[in-house]
């Protein structure tokens, strides 16, 4: 008997032992609070292993929906399961202190729901729920099955349960408030952007003179501030609504604005109009969903916004909620004044936007431009481009590749940021078409194909492109209407690179030409554009390309930074402070003299 004793002793020892353990490791995974789903799963597994048993969950309680679903299960052949609970039986299980036996439950309560909810609980295969709470309410159940071979729960195991239960109900609840101040956080930075968005837009629609421009501007923020797929904004002419600007609204519709009541009445109350559940047939652009605000100026309501259709990122359309409205307006009030602010002082109003804009679109060209020439043995390298404006419409560039080098220079027809906004898109383009192939005629004809189709029927590039192989000392180029760059011999001799095609983007096709120059020691390969050439004196004489060879004849002999830097003294001096009229790129690559062993043949 004393041996047996010993035995029963030492069996409920080492239990205790594995208990107290489960207890620690169910805490550090607890203690990962942010990680609640995965934590969940795991303490599930280790109160599974502790208690020998097949199946368990844990419910957590949606106190707005009113029922407990499953947050983590093992065993279970529906993990959706969902059951609703009654306000009687949640303070039932709030009072409810220690583990409830699902058969046998004391209180009356849960008598009830048990027995209504038979199948749930047969579903979960519950034996025992273990209710977890704390001060601030209920939070949810531990369900576990019957052990394994039907044995009994011993008391440890149901304090063991209760000691998990505590410490789980602590980790639900610190997960809720972290959830909540994490939500609470998200809503308040939410704030924040809202209002630092209002504070840009505001200043950035102020800067513009332009009562078209400003329109489009304020539509297109208004659209994306609302995830809208569509929408129009139209300011109040005479007895008559002029719609200023449009988004994927039928220009066929838009003298029927005036049609509808609710607008007249929201440019005479001011009111906005909102509707979620509209007949698209008979609502204005065929609008399924849409809202409706004021322009509201310092004076009287100038217009409205109409936006239609707001767009789930994942598909489908949304409400436009209250959230939608609010900000709506109080983007569309600022919006207002502006454009009240534009008819009235367009001179001062325009003088802001242009250089609000020029600076950011300046930053954006400069990061395009290459930090520095590329390093190439062998070879000297200059290079630089200066704009008439802030932004300015010329490009270059030098894409490494496989011992190879492209060198690219562009001039994009007119000026500013319509000049910019193109030669952003060559650069992207240029970048694009050369990731995986160097055929100089391909990759023209393609860059020309995009150039077309993305940029206004007037608008153009001449564009010159080479590929330098520095081993071989061998110049492959296609030049597409530039201006022809030189080959300035040690000799005093000079070649014009002609060989090419069309401008970028004149025609839809274009066919191209390639040519190649073997280079020799000493020779200077100059590029530019006709911002070098047709620099202006007050005496309106251009500087022309007869100077520019002149000055590169006389300097041939000396390095790459120095022929460079006499071009553009030699322009300056020229121009005496006549005003730069057109952008500057100038591009000097000099073959270093080579030792006789490295020489190849002509």
């Amino acid at each position: 008997m004393k041996a047996d004793g010993n035995n029963v002793a030492a069996f409920l020892k080492e239990k205790l032992l594995y208990s107290i353990q489960s207890i620690n490791e169910i805490g550090e995974e607890l203690s990962a609070i942010e990680e609640f789903e995965s934590s969940s799963r795991a303490v599930l597994h280790l109160i599974m292993g502790t208690l020998v048993i097949s199946k368990a969950a844990i419910l957590l309680f949606d106190e707005e929906r009113g029922e407990l679903t499953v947050s983590a299960g093992r065993g279970l052949t529906d993990s959706d399961l969902a059951v609703k609970l009654s306000r009687d039986v949640v303070k039932a299980l709030s009072i409810t202190a220690g583990p409830v036996l699902v058969s046998r439950p004391e209180n009356a309560e849960l008598v009830k729901f048990f027995k209504k909810n038979e199948e749930v609980i047969k579903a979960l295969s519950s034996h025992i729920w273990v209710p977890l709470w704390v001060k601030r309410g209920f939070l949810g159940v531990i369900s576990v099955s019957k052990k394994f071979m039907d044995q009994e729960y011993e008391q440890v195991d149901l304090e063991l349960l209760n000691i998990i239960a505590r410490q789980l109900s602590i980790a639900v609840n610190n997960f809720r408030l972290i959830r909540s101040l994490k939500e609470a956080n998200f809503q308040l930075n939410r704030k924040i952007l809202e209002l630092e968005t209002l504070y840009d837009l505001g200043i950035a629609i102020g800067s513009l003179m332009e009562i078209q421009e400003l329109s489009e501007q304020i539509l297109i923020n208004a659209v994306g501030l609302t995830d809208a797929s569509a929408g129009l904004l139209a300011l109040k002419a005479d007895s008559a609504l002029d719609v200023q600007a449009s988004i994927n609204v039928s220009t066929d519709d838009l003298s029927t604005l005036r049609d509808y009541g609710e607008i007249q009445t929201l440019i005479e109350s001011g009111e906005p109009w909102l509707d979620n559940d509209a007949d698209s047939e008979s609502s204005p652009f065929g609008f399924r969903k849409f809202l409706f605000v004021p322009l509201r100026g310092q004076h009287e309501v100038q217009g409205l916004i109409g936006l239609g259709d707001k767009e789930s990122r994942i598909g489908g359309l949304l409400d436009f909620g209250d959230e939608d409205q609010r900000l709506l307006i109080n983007f569309a009030s600022q919006a207002g004044v502006a454009l009240e602010n534009a008819k009235f002082y367009a001179e001062s109003v325009e003088k802001e936007r242009l250089e609000r804009e020029l600076q950011v679109a300046a930053s954006i060209q400069q990061n395009l431009l290459p930090k520095s020439p590329p390093a190439i043995p062998g070879f000297e390298i200059a290079a630089t481009t200066v704009p008439s404006r802030m932004v300015g419409g010329d490009h270059y560039d030098f894409i490494p590749g496989d011992g190879e080098y492209l060198i690219s220079i562009a001039d994009v027809s007119g000026k500013g940021i319509p000049a910019a906004l193109l030669v952003s898109t060559l650069h992207a383009t240029l970048r694009a078409h050369t990731e995986s192939a160097w055929d100089l005629e391909q990759v023209v004809h393609r860059i020309s194909r995009s150039i077309y189709a993305s940029s206004l029927s007037n608008k153009f590039i001449t564009f010159f492109l080479a590929r330098l192989e520095p081993e071989k000392l061998l110049l492959s180029s296609v030049n597409a209407g530039h201006n022809y760059p030189m080959i300035v011999s040690a000799e005093g001799e000079i070649k014009h690179l002609r060989s090419g095609g069309l401008c970028l983007g004149l025609l839809q096709e274009s066919e191209y030409e390639e040519e190649q120059t073997r280079l020799q020691a000493g020779d200077a390969v100059v590029f530019y554009t006709d911002g070098v050439t047709e620099a202006f004196n007050p005496e309106d004489e251009e500087f022309s390309e007869m100077r520019l060879e002149s000055v590169l004849l006389a300097n041939r002999h000396r390095p790459a930074q120095e022929i460079f830097d006499t071009v553009l003294n030699e322009v300056r001096s020229f121009a005496a402070g006549a005003p730069q009229h057109d952008d500057l790129t100038l591009i000097v690559i000099k073959v270093a003299p080579r030792s006789a062993s490295s020489r190849l043949p002509a």
